[in-house]
């Protein structure tokens, strides 16, 4: 067989496998669409006609392809940024339901003492005035609102790591929790009780008593009280205290320096 026939057939082959790629991926998109509804089908040939046009926009005009290419970028950075953000509540989110369905009562403790050590070392890191310059000044480099999704971080992950010990206690027996009448003691209402301690914590606002949220859950156990008093020792003090950080920081004047302008939002002199 000569070289130009193998080539030609090389060719086929090639050619053969792109027909047969684009075939599944045509049937795949037809199926999809057949199952469903035409309100979706529209939407979707909308967008795909908005990403045809902007492609074709970029392609005949520099100044449209440099528009559209910055807009793209923030889009990325804003949806990266909450990515970044979300994603360690989202773990514990997934890691609070395993612990209480799926693990036994000693696996349970041996989670529940990492999770908690974890937990403390991350309040330390804003427990005092001193760490909370050196941690949340660091944080500033990474973005201006750095220093709030970390504190917002630690919120949610210990209010899920109070709740789901406070529900597999109540479950034990160690713990007694009053409901209202009709109302079920599930991990879902044991956070909303957790939330609704923090919120009333916070002096002057009063959060719960504008939004008219009643206390989800009540109880008459000293030991319940217990868990409260560690939940604002440990928790809503170092919490509200990084917020109250961040809020006097966000006044003070910028000052040039070095670098990209976003990276600095703040002195540096802070830190010292």
């Amino acid at each position: 067989m000569s070289e130009k026939t193998t080539e030609r057939n090389k060719r086929l082959l090639g050619k053969f496998i792109l027909l047969g790629v684009f075939t599944s991926l045509l049937g795949s998109l037809f199926v999809y669409l057949i199952k469903q509804s035409l309100r979706d089908v529209i939407g979707f040939a909308i967008v795909m006609w908005v990403i045809c046009f902007l492609s074709c926009l970029s392609a005949r005009f520099k100044a449209a392809e440099r528009i559209i290419g910055r807009l793209f970028a923030i889009w990325i950075g804003f949806f990266g940024s909450l990515f970044i953000t979300f994603l360690p509540i989202l773990f514990f989110y997934w890691l609070s339901p395993l612990i209480l369905d799926r693990l036994t009562t000693w696996l349970q403790v041996f989670v529940f003492a990492i999770w908690g050590l974890l937990l403390i070392l991350g309040l330390l890191s804003v427990a005092t005035e001193r760490y909370r310059e050196l941690v949340l000044t660091r944080l500033l480099k990474l973005g201006r609102l750095a220093p709030v999704a970390y504190s917002f971080n630690l919120l949610m992950i210990a209010i899920l790591f109070f709740s789901s010990l406070t529900y597999v206690l109540a479950n034990h027996g160690a713990l007694r929790l009053n409901a209202p009448s009709g109302t079920k003691i599930s991990p879902e209402v044991v956070r909303d009780f957790y939330s609704w301690n923090f919120l009333q914590a916070i002096p002057s606002l009063k959060v719960n008593e504008t939004l008219r949220w009643k206390e989800p859950l009540t109880y008459d156990s000293g030991r319940v009280g217990l868990m409260l008093v560690i939940f604002q020792l440990l928790v809503i003090v170092p919490v509200i205290a990084a917020f109250t950080w961040f809020w006097k920081h966000l006044g003070k004047p910028k000052k040039k320096m070095s670098g990209a302008p976003w990276q600095y939002p703040f002195p540096r002199e802070s830190c010292d």
